[in-house]
């Protein structure tokens, strides 16, 4: 995996020339091994490679892929009724900033296939796609290259099914793994909440134009069961005002019982959801 230096997201649009998408029933196959990044919405595992998507209106659908371990990776694609490709954004970042260097991406090319229309189904919804990426350093052009992934929904099908096993098998985290920063990221005993969330919600939705109404983070919990305020990384794209208001809030309005291995306290990272509907 590439090591890079800071997080900085570049939203590029790509609507002066916008880019259709192609329909295939033989999309790409999802339940191999290739040089394809993966991508899924199965919510019963430790998933690092997590698929999200939504009709902003009826002719909107965003899709956003989301990598997240030691670094990692946030992509956004935004598709309208017409197939046709409005946004695409590429952000990668890591745990360990440096704050001279100011990295920054543009997305200039992407090829998108799915297996459907999506504005017709969205039962077993699956694509993949390739993007060509140009990488900054303080502005000035230092790289160019290729991502490939690819991204399948499991929400109808069955969990007995060979597809479902197969992507469970593969997805099986290592235990008590821990981080360059000396954090879990998969600990025997995981953090458990000990306050509840009606106060977080309740301010959560006084923050200005907030759009999300599921608000999907990746938190670090120290031995004394309190989030720390960095790194905190979120995975809908949110301006710098919206991320500063947000960490305050999980800061001030939750508890945790900590994670434990071998009946000690230690730091650990999770993904949290909160739904504020």
């Amino acid at each position: 995996m590439r090591i890079l230096f800071i997080t900085l997201l570049l939203i590029t649009k790509i609507s002066s020339s916008q880019e259709n998408v192609e329909l295939n029933v033989n999309a790409l196959k999802y339940e191999i091994n290739d040089e394809f990044e993966r991508f899924n919405d199965i919510r019963d595992i430790v998933n690092i490679n997590k698929l999200h998507y939504y009709f902003k209106s009826d002719s909107i659908l965003i899709i956003e892929n989301d990598n997240v371990v030691l670094s990692g990776t946030n992509i956004k694609l935004i598709i309208n009724n017409k197939l046709q490709i409005k946004d695409a954004t590429y952000n990668f970042w890591t745990d360990n900033p440096n704050p001279e260097v100011i990295l920054s991406y543009k997305v200039t090319r992407v090829n998108l296939i799915l297996n459907q229309n999506p504005f017709k189904t969205i039962s077993g919804f699956r694509g993949n796609y390739n993007l060509e990426i140009q990488e900054y350093s303080n502005d000035s052009l230092i790289d160019k290259y290729e991502y490939k992934g690819k991204f399948k929904s499991f929400e109808e099908i069955s969990k007995e099914s060979v597809e479902y096993k197969w992507v469970v098998n593969q997805n099986k985290p290592e235990k008590n793994y821990i981080n360059s920063n000396g954090v879990y990221i998969n600990p025997e005993v995981p953090p458990t909440l000990k306050s509840n969330y009606n106060g977080l919600i309740k301010e959560i939705r006084k923050i200005e134009k907030l759009e999300s109404k599921n608000i999907r983070a990746f938190i670090v919990i120290n031995e004394k069961g309190k989030i720390e305020k960095s790194p905190i990384r979120y995975s809908y794209f949110l301006n710098d005002k919206q991320k500063s208001e947000l960490t305050k809030l999980l800061i001030e309005y939750t508890e945790w019982y900590p994670a434990c291995v071998d009946e000690i306290a230690v730091k650990s990272q999770i993904p949290l959801i909160i739904s504020i509907e």
